[in-house]
């Protein structure tokens, strides 16, 4: 598919999970599940997606157990309500003030030092300290075309220039399930991979669909 179909929007109310996986430096994960109740209206030439968040689920390592805490209490803003144009893409708002993370990122700082954990245990708590709240305050970037996909797979991928004059590598994939072109999907995956320095990392993203 190279261009979008006609869009559908669902009859009523759904419930749209996004679930991102945040792999960590010894091979584990958290992995964070936040689902709202969405309604999508016609609005003027196009749709206004409004929504609430109902859930938020954490399932993290015994280490990082401190910020998965803090993950789990986080409050998002900005997400709702945004508009989508008349083919089912989202339609870019203006930017949202940057939130300031620096009280969390000192309250989790704080909590690691005081916990009764080993040395080894607190070093990588802090060390996965930076890649939690910066994940946090890139939450809210979804695919512009996550409602009405233009298809069912993709992939690319682009070389970065490192500070020491090495190259790096980004590679992005995409993999939809939807019952038929024009309608919300089922899910829809995103998968990054970064390459740097001979060290990969990845982060996954789902969103689902589906009645509320």
């Amino acid at each position: 598919d190279n261009a979008p179909q006609a869009f559908t929007p669902p009859s009523g109310p759904m419930v749209l999970s996004r679930t991102v996986w945040r792999g960590l430096h010894d091979g584990k994960a958290i992995k964070v599940t936040r689902s709202y109740a969405v309604t999508i209206r016609a609005d003027g030439d196009g749709y206004l997606v409004d929504g609430q968040l109902i859930d938020t689920a954490v399932d993290a390592p015994a280490a990082v157990a401190v910020l998965a805490e803090l993950e789990r209490k986080r409050v998002e803003t900005g997400v709702f309500p945004f508009r989508l144009d008349r083919t089912g893409r989202i339609v870019p708002g203006p930017a949202p003030a940057p939130a300031d993370h620096r009280p969390t990122a000192r309250a989790a700082a704080g909590l690691v030092g005081a916990a009764p954990l080993p040395e080894q245990v607190r070093q990588q708590s802090r060390a996965v300290l930076d890649e939690v709240i910066g994940a946090a305050r890139a939450g809210t970037a979804w695919p512009a075309d996550l409602f009405n996909p233009v298809a069912a797979k993709g992939e690319q991928s682009r070389e970065v220039q490192l500070p020491d004059g090495a190259k790096g590598r980004i590679a992005v994939s995409i993999s939809v399930e939807r019952r038929s072109a024009g309608h919300v999907p089922h899910s829809f995956e995103r998968t990054v991979t970064t390459s740097l320095g001979g060290t990969d990392s990845t982060t996954r993203e789902t969103w689902t669909m589906g009645p509320r």
